[in-house]
């Protein structure tokens, strides 16, 4: 696995809302389909824009309380504050609606013969616009 090109430095930039960085990972994804496969990129993202959603609705946002309710190691509750200062409530339910449409098309559902690499950047842009 590289250490620059992975799905958790990919979500990075999309916490970040850094798009150079973020189109730079899906490149090299494309470019490496067997090492990147798009379907444990997709369960990462969804993954974390859920919980984030789930950062949305509470109350008391102290790390401690975040990371008690979101069963995460206290290290990382910084990147769903972010996530939260960089996503509102209505985009975070957008970018999960994105997620299971991108979920559909990766596995042959609604989207024809999209490819992997077209799917992921057209998923990168929904999220990032």
């Amino acid at each position: 696995m590289s250490r620059e090109y992975n799905n958790f430095e990919l979500q990075k930039a999309l916490i970040q809302r850094n798009t150079e960085r973020a189109n730079r990972i899906a490149y090299h994804f494309a470019k490496n389909p067997k090492d990147n496969p798009i379907q444990p990129t997709l369960i990462i993202l969804y993954n974390f824009f859920s919980k984030l959603l789930l950062v949305h609705s509470i109350a008391d946002k102290s790390e401690r309380n975040l990371a008690s309710e979101l069963g995460v190691n206290p290290f990382f509750v910084k990147d769903y504050l972010a996530g939260v200062r960089n996503y509102s409530l209505d985009k975070t339910a957008q970018v999960i609606k994105y997620l299971r449409q991108a979920d559909a098309y990766a596995k042959g559902v609604d989207g024809g013969t999209i490819t992997d690499e077209i799917i992921l950047k057209e998923l990168i842009f929904k999220i990032l616009h």
